[in-house]
């Protein structure tokens, strides 16, 4: 049998550029933090890279064994640690510390930055479009939860997926968004631009290659690490160190970074010992048709949530129910690190 054909390195960082910009999307544009920051140099290739590598390096490692949900929840929630140190958001968010600051650490927010928005929207549902649009394996829809992988077998179900994703994000950014009638117009620029790369990515690349194979291995994995870090030190030490939680709230940070990784490392192994489920996949093409018809119903949701005053109580529910979600999946995350 022929060995597989490898993508050359020019290809390899093709799509890591989109896949970086797909994670910013997803975790920045719909969180509204930085609707435009595809569109300002500096912001973009500081997100980019900073979401872009996280994403790469620990796709990586998840790979290294069978793709599990265990294993890319882990990683997800490393991949949210990056609020503490960079950003010091855990340690003190900019918009306002919640009731539940102690020791200098947020814990309302740790939980919905890394147990909820970074793990799938930074990380799990950029790498399972990116997958899907670019490449020829579908790992990353394998591991998903079965009640997802369901849906995801029929056509129908996809569109229920979809459109159900659609409606949140325009209740999410109506109510978020702080001039609402950006929402619309924020969604569209940066679709057309992440479309574009993707098609020219499909006609000048093709879908040909495996998710595995395009990810960073070697020699490549240590140079994308060594620009993170490059990343990490002058943040971490120049930027706002006084908003830096004291030794016990620096311990908690670290015991995460611990749980999490040790949670990553057993989930590898143990994946090794099962067989990967094989799911059957639907049609997900969207024609152009059905791209404008879910604009247009983002667009519409948005402004009228916009114009009510209503979305921050679907922000609120977002958060309650993220938290819970979190906590489930990493309940499904230490039951699988120790099945055999």
């Amino acid at each position: 049998m022929p060995a597989e054909k490898m993508p050359s390195t020019k290809e390899k960082i093709f799509f890591w550029l989109i896949v970086g910009t797909i994670s910013v999307f997803f975790a920045e544009v719909i969180s509204c933090s930085e609707p435009f920051g595809l569109f300002k140099p500096w912001s973009a290739v500081l997100l980019v890279l900073l979401y872009g590598i996280h994403t790469l390096l620990l796709a990586s490692l998840v790979f290294r064994g069978r793709v599990s949900f265990g294993a890319l929840f882990a990683a997800g929630c490393i991949f949210g640690l990056y609020e503490a140190y960079i950003t010091k958001v855990l340690f003190h968010p900019h918009w306002g510390a919640s009731p539940l600051r102690y020791f200098g650490v947020d814990f309302l927010w740790t939980m919905i930055l890394v147990l909820w928005w970074h793990v799938f929207f930074a990380f799990i549902i950029p790498l399972f479009v990116s997958e899907r649009l670019l490449t020829r394996s579908k790992s990353i829809m394998d591991a998903l939860p079965g009640p997802i992988r369901k849906l995801l077998r029929t056509r129908t179900g996809f569109l229920v997926l979809v459109f159900s994703f659609v409606i949140w994000a325009a209740l999410f950014m109506g109510g978020n968004m702080p001039i609402f009638w950006l929402a619309p117009i924020a969604i569209i620029v940066n679709v057309v631009l992440i479309g574009g790369l993707i098609m020219i990515f499909r006609k000048k690349v093709g879908a040909k290659y495996t998710m595995r194979s395009l990810l960073p291995d070697g020699k490549e994995f240590w140079i994308l690490f060594g620009i993170l870090m490059l990343i990490y030190i002058p943040l971490g030490i120049l930027w706002a160190p006084e908003k830096i939680a004291g030794f016990v709230g620096q311990a908690f940070i670290l015991i995460l970074y611990a749980l999490f990784f040790g949670l990553l490392i057993l989930n590898i192994r143990s994946s090794k010992k099962r067989d990967q489920k094989r799911s059957k996949i639907a049609n997900m093409k969207l024609s152009w048709k059905g791209v404008l018809i879910l604009i247009a119903t983002f667009s519409l949701i948005s402004l009228l949530v916009g114009i009510s005053g209503i979305g921050v109580i679907f922000i609120l529910l977002s958060f309650f129910f993220g938290i819970m979600i979190g906590f489930i999946s990493l309940g499904i995350t230490i039951y699988q690190a120790f099945k055999s």
